[in-house]
């Protein structure tokens, strides 16, 4: 809890406004309080859709700024203190349950308001650090964070982008120091990425470990130390050509990229995630697929991301597992049954190790098997929704060091049993 502060010449915490995240529970549904700022559009605008907040007065404590903000902006008046959430740039977030219907806007600021599910709230709020607060809201107010009391993992299942990588694409010193001190105390850290073989040395570089690591989506097990292929689980090669020809004939302009082991294979238009290797391959899909292939990508500029995803499973989801770990509008398609919880669980076998003395990060739809197999499952606070519903807790953004510090407090646990530092 931020103190009042200024009494007795106590110095006040610089900050430029705070803001009161209001939730309630009804019927198993979870609700947050949204306002819409008067002149903003009624889309996905930065700050038109907002958390009750505002900027400071001279004096005021971040706590006392967030509850005059509230009352003045929708007529509530806590009883109670409230909980602080997450800081960031600057803005304190609190949050605090409630359960009054009577809302009374001030007109002058905003013309409308809602209670929303997360997923509601998460699309329409923006920027990141407005929706980041409301799913750490919603993770603490929904997750039992006593699951980490006791709990000492083996092994630590990591998803790169989005998750452990920041979004300038670099790690802070918070997780290059965590994933070397985790391998010195007998936590094993794994990368588990939809990353192909070609976009994994920069990781290595990055993090000065190299782990065997679940690349491509689960169909890849790929050694980064000595940069072999350990495992793959390969589409066949009918399966493989009829998926691309019924997405072809039901989905005019849909361009593929085909990967086999260090190989690409990629369409006159189709724009490759990472850089290409010395040895891609162009011209039509299915001058590729003359034999089992790894994976199968798929964009269509003509569709949004969302469309794009579902008319693929809709025809294709017989013959290959669809899955996006994008953003963007990319489509990637394995073997049947293959996925990031299969793979991570391919892996922690050859490891000896049990899932549920695992615990695994990640952000994206791609990662709810393989956070729901573990003993310990955690969606960083930028995650899908999706994700944000089945993880066991929430923690901290990938711009936060959210994995890090996770990992930094089941290892201090580790280390306090021995009588040994966090910083040994």
């Amino acid at each position: 809890m931020i103190a009042n502060g200024g009494e007795d010449g106590e110095k006040l915490p610089h900050f430029i406004g705070a803001s009161v995240i209001i939730y309630r529970t009804t019927k198993d549904r979870f609700e947050l309080l949204i306002l819409h700022r008067v002149g903003y559009p009624r889309d996905d605008a930065d700050w038109a859709w907002t958390p009750p907040g505002g900027g400071r007065i001279d004096g005021e404590s971040p706590l006392e700024c967030a509850l005059r903000e509230l009352k003045e902006e929708t007529g509530i008046e806590l009883d109670s203190e409230a909980t602080l959430t997450s800081l960031v740039d600057d803005w304190y977030f609190f949050q605090k349950e409630v359960q009054t219907t009577n809302i009374v806007i001030d007109t002058a600021e905003h013309d409308d308001y809602r209670w929303m599910s997360l997923e509601e709230a998460l699309e329409l709020c923006s920027p990141q650090v407005v929706s980041n607060a409301l799913a750490s809201a919603y993770g603490n107010a929904t997750k039992d964070r006593s699951i980490l009391e006791g709990f000492y993992p083996r092994a630590a299942l990591l998803d790169l982008d989005g998750t452990l990588i920041k979004n300038d694409h670099t790690l802070s010193d918070l997780t290059k120091k965590m994933l070397m001190i985790a391998t010195e105390v007998g936590v094993t850290p794994l990368f588990v990425t939809a990353r192909p073989p070609r976009a994994m040395c920069e990781i290595v570089d990055l993090t000065s470990i190299a782990p065997i690591s679940v690349l491509m989506n689960g169909a890849m097990i790929f050694d980064c130390k000595n940069r072999t292929i350990v495992d793959e689980e390969k589409i066949g090669e009918r399966a493989a050509l009829e998926a691309v020809s019924r997405l072809k004939r039901e989905m005019p302009g849909t361009v593929f990229g085909v990967q086999r082991g260090f190989d690409l294979h990629v369409e006159p238009g189709y724009r490759p995630s990472w850089p290409s290797p010395d040895n891609v391959s162009f011209g039509p899909a299915e001058d590729y697929i003359t034999q089992p292939v790894t994976e199968i990508l798929a964009r269509n500029p003509e569709m949004s991301p969302k469309e794009f995803l579902a008319e693929v499973r809709a025809i294709a989801s017989d013959l290959v597992e669809v899955t996006t770990s994008s953003r963007t509008g990319l489509v990637e398609m394995t073997k049947r049954g293959v996925s990031k919880g299969s793979g991570a669980v391919r892996l922690l076998k050859m490891l000896n190790i049990d899932a549920e003395n695992a615990v695994a990060f990640g952000d994206m739809p791609t990662d709810i098997e393989m956070v729901s197999l573990v003993g310990l499952g955690v969606a960083v606070a930028n995650a899908h929704p999706d994700l944000l519903y089945a993880c066991d807790i929430v923690c901290a953004s990938n711009e936060q060091d959210g994995p890090a510090s996770i990992l930094e407090e089941l290892i201090s646990k580790r280390l306090s049993l021995a009588g040994l530092p966090i910083d040994k």
